[in-house]
Parts: structure tokens; C-alpha cells; sequence
């Protein structure tokens, strides 16, 4: 057989080659796409927390009853009907959620119904206490106590039943994958040969129209490995902090199981480590999903009118006992002006100035001060300022400031964080159509200002 028909033959087996590799890589690309759909518009129901959220609810129910019994401060009638009420109808609807046929078992849907059937029973109790009436809550605690174990058997069955279907698709993907990097491999090694050839029998006349050819593939290369290193990072962020949320709800659960256990003092302090390492751990991740979904878009804005007096009371409330521990004193500032109107993002606004104080609170000095301000600079903008008596940063620090995983004071092991969240709040701040900026005095302390537009449209 002559050269050139053998090279023609080959080039067109080549050719041929790479067709069917082709058509297989495309038949393998939608198989996977289509799975990552399916995980991606996976619903709240098909997770199995709701059952888990009716665990929370019931905990907080005994803790406000437990606060109401011994008359502590915080207790509130308002706050234990609350909770009732949100049990009451999470327990009441979870039989007919979606999906949740397949995640209830007859165990865990009679003990639901053990669960609800003793909620009803303190109907009338709840109702009197919801007219003022103390003694109506006498002995409830005691009396719902008795279903603790049954409320950790369903909130933790479902979510295992759902993390069992979870494995099963994740099995499947990991076999398309698997199939598609085999095709994507044929197809590499069958179009770079097929490449080959017709390089070497086009060269002398397409030269220079072949090394154009290869630097715009390249650019695009590198362009398109750019883009898919980006979306990757971003789908392994949010994957791998969903994936981490199953396992560390099942750590707390069972830490918060041994807690009701008898144990021994060295024990005790054991489970108390694990629950603490598994809330900051659950914390972390609630912060990569946050600073993931705003930098890539997901975050939505929802303006109303607000009074940031009120806002800045939550906060102030919300950090009260970690201002307590930490000996530091939280006030809002004499020229605050409480009558301050605004539109703007509630959450958002709220967690932009929690971000800040608890910032405030964990990095200032014994007996420090934190001091809150609200003030109209301008017709259109309102200026929040956090003001803190701590250490303040170093000066040949201060732009590491907002960079994320870039914790200041890490060589103090006694101050907890991630990193990430004043970049989260410059995020959000950007969010709302505003700036942050601050400035510190080493030695002295550091305020953080937020200016923000008086009406904001998103």
C-alpha cells in the first residue's frame, strides 16, 4: 500500500475515531449535567430538615419554659406560646411535606404522633398562658421532657434516610463522571493524532496560518480553564459546605444526646468541646455558603422602610451575653438618632452591624467600650459607625483587613473567626449601594463607617 492512501486511510479512521468520541463525550456531558440539575434543584424537603428544624423548635420551647419556671431573666410568656405555636404546626404538617413519604418510616411517624398528641394536650395550658396566666406552664417542661429521645429519633431519621438517597445519586454521578473522563481521554488522544497528521501534511503551506491557529486555541484554552477553574471553585465551595452540613447535624445531635446522659466531670468537658467545635465548624460553613452565593450573584435585596434604632437594639441584644463573657460594654452613641428613618434591606442592614459588633466585642480589652452611631451625614446618606476601645491593627496590617481567610489577631488563640466575615460586610455593604471604610489607632481602638443611601433602589 502506497504512503499517501495509508495516511488517508488512517486520517479518515482518525477522523471517524473521534466522531464517535465526540458523540459519546456529548451523551456523557448531558447525563451529567442532567444529574447536577437534579442535585442542584434538590428542595428543603428532600433533605430532611424540616424534621431536624421541629428538633430545634422543641429544644427552644423547653428552654423558654425553663426560663419562665425559674423566673430568670429573659423569660417570656409571648416567647414560649411562640414556640409552641411553631412546633405545633411544623409537627402538624411534616406527615404531608413533600417527599417526606419516603423519609418516614412507621417508627418515626408514630412517634410523631406520640409528639403531637402530647403538644395538643397543652392547648389549653398554652392558651391561658397566652392571657397571662404564669401557673398554666406548671410542670409542662417536666411533662414534654419525657419525649426528648423521641424528638432526636425524628429529627435525625429522616435526615439519614435523605443522606442515604444523597449517596445512592452521588454513586451514580461518580460512575458518569467517571465514563466521561474515559471518553474525554479517547477523544484527547484520538483528536490530538488526528491533529498530528494533518499538521504534517498541511505545514508547508499553512505555516503560518497554523501557528495563528494554535495561539488562538491556546488563548482560548487558558481563557476557558479560567472560567471553569472559577465555576468549579465555586460549585466545590457550595457542594462541599452542603456535603459538611449532614455529617456535623448528626455530631450535634448525638453531642447534644450525650449531654442528657450521665457523665463524668472530665466526660462532660469532652462532649462540651465537641458541641463548641462542631458549632464553629457549622459556622464556618454557613459563612463559605454566604460569601459564596454573594460573590457569585445569588444574594437578593428586599427594600423597606426601616428605623436602625430598632436594628441596632436587636444587635445589641443578640450579642449581649458574648459582651457579658468578654467584660465589654455595649451602648448606642449620644448622637444617635433614634427617630432616623431609612429604605433599605432589614436583614441585610442587621447583619452588616452584627458582623461589626461582634467584631467590636471579641477584639476589645476588659472593661472596654463599644459604642453604636446612626447619624445623617447628607440629604441622601446615613452614616452607622462602630467604635471600639480594643488594641486596634497595626498599621502595616490594616489592608489585610477585608481580604477573606485573613483572621487579624489569629496569634490570639482566645478570639474565635473565620475570616471572612468583614468581607462578607463589605459584600453586603456594596449590596445596599454603600461604602465601608474605617480607621484604627494602634493602642487605641478602631471604628468601622458604613455609609448608606437614605433610599435605596436596588
Amino acid at each position: 500500500m502506497k504512503a499517501p492512501l495509508r495516511r488517508k486511510l488512517i486520517l479518515l479512521l482518525l477522523g471517524i475515531l473521534t466522531a464517535v468520541f465526540t458523540v459519546l463525550a456529548a451523551s456523557a456531558l448531558i447525563l451529567l449535567q442532567r444529574h447536577q440539575e437534579n442535585i442542584a434543584q434538590r428542595s428543603y424537603d428532600e433533605s430532611g430538615l424540616a424534621a431536624l428544624q421541629a428538633r430545634l423548635h422543641f429544644d427552644a420551647l423547653l428552654q423558654q419554659l425553663a426560663l419562665v419556671e425559674g423566673g430568670l431573666p429573659g423569660a417570656s410568656l409571648d416567647d414560649v406560646v411562640v414556640q409552641y405555636d411553631i412546633l405545633f404546626e411544623r409537627l402538624e404538617a411534616l406527615p404531608t411535606r413533600p417527599f417526606y413519604d419516603k423519609l418516614l418510616d412507621r417508627e418515626t411517624l408514630a412517634i410523631r404522633d406520640k409528639a403531637f398528641a402530647a403538644l395538643k394536650d397543652e392547648v389549653d395550658n398554652i392558651d391561658r398562658a397566652a392571657e397571662g396566666e404564669t401557673e398554666a406552664l406548671a410542670g409542662m417542661r417536666a411533662r414534654l421532657s419525657t419525649l426528648n429521645r423521641d424528638m432526636e429519633r425524628l429529627a435525625h431519621k429522616p435526615v439519614q434516610v435523605a443522606s442515604e438517597l444523597r449517596t445512592r445519586t452521588n454513586d451514580d454521578l461518580d460512575a458518569i463522571a467517571k465514563w466521561f473522563a474515559v471518553v474525554i481521554g479517547g477523544f484527547i488522544v484520538s483528536g490530538a493524532a488526528f491533529a498530528v497528521i494533518v499538521f504534517r501534511q498541511y505545514w508547508q503551506a499553512e505555516a503560518r496560518n497554523q501557528e495563528l491557529e494554535t495561539l488562538t486555541a491556546d488563548l482560548k484554552k487558558a481563557r476557558d480553564q479560567a472560567e471553569a477553574a472559577s465555576s468549579s471553585k465555586s460549585k466545590f465551595l457550595s457542594h462541599m459546605s452542603h456535603e459538611l452540613r449532614t455529617p456535623m447535624n448528626a455530631i450535634l445531635g448525638f453531642g447534644q444526646l450525650l449531654e442528657y446522659s450521665e457523665l463524668d466531670e472530665q466526660q462532660s468537658v469532652a462532649v462540651t468541646q465537641i458541641l463548641n467545635s462542631g458549632r464553629t465548624l457549622t459556622h464556618l460553613i454557613d459563612q463559605i455558603l454566604e460569601l459564596n452565593e454573594i460573590m457569585t450573584g445569588g444574594v437578593r435585596v428586599t427594600v423597606e422602610t426601616v428605623m436602625p434604632s430598632i436594628i441596632v437594639d436587636d444587635v445589641m441584644a443578640m450579642l449581649a451575653t458574648l459582651a457579658e463573657g468578654r467584660v465589654v460594654s455595649v451602648s448606642a452613641a449620644d448622637d444617635f438618632d433614634r427617630k432616623l428613618t431609612m429604605v433599605t434591606d432589614r436583614n441585610r442592614l442587621r447583619q452588616v452591624l452584627l458582623n461589626l459588633v461582634n467584631n467590636a466585642i471579641k477584639y476589645n480589652r476588659p472593661d472596654g467600650l463599644v459604642t453604636i452611631g446612626a447619624v445623617r451625614v447628607a440629604d441622601d446618606t446615613v452614616r452607622f459607625s462602630v467604635r471600639d476601645t480594643g488594641e486596634g491593627i497595626p498599621l502595616e496590617r490594616q489592608y489585610e483587613v477585608f481580604e477573606p481567610f485573613n483572621r487579624l489577631g489569629r496569634e490570639n488563640m482566645s478570639i474565635e473567626g473565620t475570616g471572612i466575615g468583614l468581607t462578607i460586610t463589605r459584600e453586603l455593604v456594596d449590596k445596599l449601594g454603600g461604602s465601608i471604610d474605617f480607621v484604627s489607632t494602634p493602642g487605641q481602638g478602631t471604628v468601622f463607617h458604613v455609609d448608606l443611601p437614605v433610599k435605596f433602589t436596588p
